[in-house]
């Protein structure tokens, strides 16, 4: 049964994760708000906010980073031309960002990558160190969606028709 809706200004919502502790929840929305929102009570505690739609998000594992793909040019078949921005949940400060035809952005298991995943013309899946600011890993391939496997070995990537999995070295 339905608990609680979570959007009283009835604002568009085009992804949503939770926190690893479930305690809350972030929305992203195509007005460049991702709004967290308290899971237990409904309220809402706090905005991350960018001029372009934010399109994907994922928080890492403990809860502490946010990543974000913002993307102006997002359509049915998705975002072709977005970045990434990572933000502390703490303190909602920009610890980094990536901008190069980011579709899909998510975090490892162990949280110290992100997974990136690009549509054509770039067309490449990456893992990214946010922290070195560094590609530590890349393979080609069309990729609107991503996940990884839980023991970070394997990052599925997903565009139309096709779907990969990759292995990682």
């Amino acid at each position: 049964s339905l608990w609680k809706e979570l959007n009283p200004r009835e604002k568009l919502s085009l992804d949503a994760a939770f926190f690893p502790s479930g305690d809350r929840l972030a929305v992203a929305g195509p007005d460049g708000e991702i709004r967290v929102w308290s899971s237990a009570s409904g309220l809402l505690l706090g905005v991350f906010f960018q001029t372009a739609p934010a399109y994907r998000i994922d928080i890492s594992p403990d809860g502490r980073f946010l990543a974000a793909v913002y993307c102006s040019d997002a359509a049915p078949q998705g975002c072709t031309d977005g970045h990434v921005i990572v933000w502390s949940t703490g303190n909602a400060a920009r610890v980094a960002e990536y901008g190069a035809h980011v579709a899909a952005a998510v975090f490892t298991p162990d949280g110290r990558y992100l997974a990136l995943g690009s549509r054509a013309p770039d067309a490449a899946l990456r893992l990214w160190d946010p922290w070195e600011r560094a590609v530590v890993w890349e393979a080609p391939g069309d990729a609107a969606c991503l996940a990884v496997s839980p023991d970070g070995r394997r990052i599925a990537a997903g565009s139309g028709s096709d779907f990969s999995v990759w292995r990682q070295p």
